[in-house]
Formats: structure tokens, C-alpha cells, sequence
């Protein structure tokens, strides 16, 4: 009986590892995105001439650049804060950790927290890396 209970427990401990570890992985794939738009914004507040994280072969690639470094560096609009981050449940995460699309919602507030202006930032899996595709 000893020996029975140390082999459930064996394989109880096994598995949820293994479970723990596919979980960890599906939301790392899921949030990836959401790294990209952080080292985008990064950037574009350091003013820089080029992103690597927009998509190289489209035409209107500078374009997206120049419009986006605009947004954040308040030429565009002006703006008190901004948020991008979204809450999803878990079971969202896993199911869509696959995903090969995703628009990235960006909130931008007013000094009362009121909502003053949204954009979206569309992100395509292009050669296993995530590169934004525009901003609207």
C-alpha cells in the first residue's frame, strides 16, 4: 500500500508539473505582444529614427513610426497617462496563446483620469516574431 501511494503521489507531482510548465509557456506566448507595444513605446520615447519592432515590409512603415512616435511624445494630442495592458482570464490566455493577430488597445487620459482618446496598435506574427502593422 506504501508503494502505491508513493507511485499516485510520483505521478500526481509529475503531472501537475508538467501542467504548471504547458500554462506558464501559453501565457508567455500570450503576453508577447504586450512586450512588443512596452519596447515600441520605449522607442518612441527615446525619439528614435527607426523601430525594429514595425513590420520592415511594409510601405508605409516610416509613416507608422513617425504617427506613433507622435502619440507618445504628445505631438499628436495632449495627454495626462496611458494604459495598454488588458486583463484576460486564464483560459482566454491559453486558448488564444496561438494567435497569430492581436490589436493592442492604448487608453490616453486626461489630468481626471477621464478617457480622452483611443488607439490600436495591430500586431501580426510575421517569421515567429511579432511586428506591429499599423496604428489606427
Amino acid at each position: 500500500m506504501n508503494c502505491k501511494l508513493k507511485l499516485f503521489l510520483s505521478i500526481l507531482f509529475i503531472s501537475t508539473l508538467i501542467l504548471s510548465l504547458f500554462i506558464y509557456f501559453q501565457i508567455n506566448k500570450f503576453n508577447k505582444p504586450y512586450e512588443i507595444v512596452e519596447h515600441l513605446i520605449v522607442d518612441a520615447e527615446k525619439d528614435k529614427e527607426f523601430s525594429s519592432f514595425i513590420l520592415s515590409n511594409n510601405d508605409q512603415n516610416e509613416y507608422i513610426w513617425d504617427y506613433f512616435k507622435g502619440i507618445i511624445n504628445k505631438r499628436e494630442f495632449n495627454y495626462y497617462s496611458y494604459t495598454y495592458k488588458e486583463i484576460y482570464s486564464l483560459k482566454y490566455k491559453i486558448l488564444n496563446a496561438n494567435r497569430t493577430q492581436v490589436v493592442v488597445d492604448m487608453y490616453f487620459y486626461d489630468e481626471m483620469g477621464l478617457e480622452i482618446e483611443r488607439k490600436r496598435i495591430l500586431l501580426e506574427k510575421v517569421d515567429n516574431s511579432w511586428k506591429v502593422r499599423g496604428v489606427i
